[in-house]
């Protein structure tokens, strides 16, 4: 991490303040979507205007938020709804869940050199295919999504929700996967073999390597498709600037000084791992770490002590004869206390391990194991009060 961040953010009060984007990462079931949702209702209750986004496919924000739904198109919570839950904004808070092919569509819409061109590309059934299956293409559609509403400066703060750790890395560099997907030496391998001259084949392309492996498409996959296939190159072509300009936008985004990615993870080993994972992950791209928030920490317990240990035995015999179950009783509380301190020990331990990643770096959170479900702006401002509390930033 920068020393800017190290020496700056040791609080989310502070990242809030300072940043423009905060783009939470991490493993599955950690808690990213409430901490991406929580983090906006703070930072319109210190008077941001805040937009969330979210691209995990599991579609849990908009309950979080008190809506029935929410789509690809901003969505303000409202400031009564916001009331009603105890949360006064001076701010605003507003929502979106990525559409994959609704903004692929309006990417093609912004770029395509004409009307013709956009409307070519859009009826084309090679491109309907790839919008909505190509293996990139949440994840790019992410960054451009983010491109669009980072540049149009409506927000004070975005917060972007991601999905589980290894997309998240897609995220990263989905970019530059799709620059290469959309290479004008792959598009013009594509084009040229049966571009027309003079309104036949010629010979000379017949004879390439392009025009042979062509001809096995064709008698494959039909005359049809390869027609559609050669249309939807020949109609990207004219647009692949386009695609690498905003591209390398979206980089010096995520390397923004104003840029911070949160990493978020539980004490699970598997989740302490991916979190391990994902720092070295950033570190190795340069891109700035904002710090580390550990979910669900169960607090520590004092070792156990047996019923012997805290009965008389004239006690324990009295206890005994006036309750002949609660031998069996006691004996089942002393193994449920001893699982339960064995478990906050390893929790413990994982946060210790978890610090020294972090190395104060940035944020470093620990939020206590919460019982109760989040799954509404009462629930976030419960979690909030975790977060946003120095006392238990360790």
């Amino acid at each position: 991490m920068s020393k800017r961040v190290a020496e700056s953010h040791h609080d989310l009060n502070t990242l809030i303040a300072t940043q423009r984007l905060i783009i939470c990462v991490g493993s599955g079931g950690v808690g990213k979507t409430t901490t991406a949702a929580a983090i906006g209702i703070q930072a319109a209750q210190l008077g941001k205007r805040v937009l969330v986004i979210t691209i995990d496919p599991a579609r849990r924000l908009a309950n979080a938020l008190g809506l029935s739904a929410i789509g690809n198109r901003e969505t303000e919570i409202s400031p009564f709804i916001l009331h009603a839950s105890g949360v006064e904004c001076r701010g605003s808070l507003h929502a979106m869940m990525l559409d994959t092919s609704t903004t692929f569509d309006d990417l093609v819409s912004r770029i395509a050199p004409d009307e013709a061109t956009r409307d070519k590309i859009l009826n084309n059934n090679v491109y309907r295919q790839i919008s909505g299956t190509f293996s990139a293409t949440q994840e790019y559609m992410a960054s451009e999504k983010l491109y669009d509403v980072y540049v149009e400066d409506r927000y004070d703060l975005i917060v972007l929700d991601t999905p589980p750790m290894k997309n998240a890395i897609d995220f990263l560099e989905a970019p530059q996967k799709v620059v290469r997907f959309l290479d004008d030496k792959i598009i013009k391998w594509f084009v040229k073999p049966i571009k027309p001259e003079s309104g036949f084949i010629g010979k000379r392309l017949l004879s390439s390597t392009g025009a042979v492996a062509y001809k096995l498409l064709g008698y494959v996959l039909g005359g049809e498709f390869l027609g559609e296939l050669n249309e939807f190159f020949m109609s990207f072509s004219e647009m692949t600037r386009g695609f690498r300009i905003r591209s390398e936008k979206v980089e010096e985004i995520l390397r923004a000084p104003t840029t911070s990615f949160l990493v978020v993870c539980g004490p699970r080993r598997t989740s302490v791992e991916d979190a391990r994972h994902f720092a070295s992950q950033l570190r190795a791209r340069h891109l700035p770490e904002g710090g580390l928030i550990v979910n669900q920490v169960r607090s520590y317990l004092i070792p156990p002590v047996s019923s012997e240990r805290v009965l008389s035995p004239e006690e324990e015999s009295e206890l005994l004869n006036s309750a002949p179950d609660m031998k069996m009783l006691l004996s089942r509380l002393d193994n449920s206390y001893r699982w339960l301190h064995q478990r906050s020990e390893q929790d413990q331990r994982a946060v210790a391990e978890l610090r020294r990643l972090n190395g104060g770096r940035g944020v470093f959170q620990v939020v206590p194991r919460m019982w109760e479900e989040i799954n509404d702006i009462p629930g976030l401002m419960r979690l909030n009060s975790f977060l946003f509390s120095s006392a238990l930033r360790m």
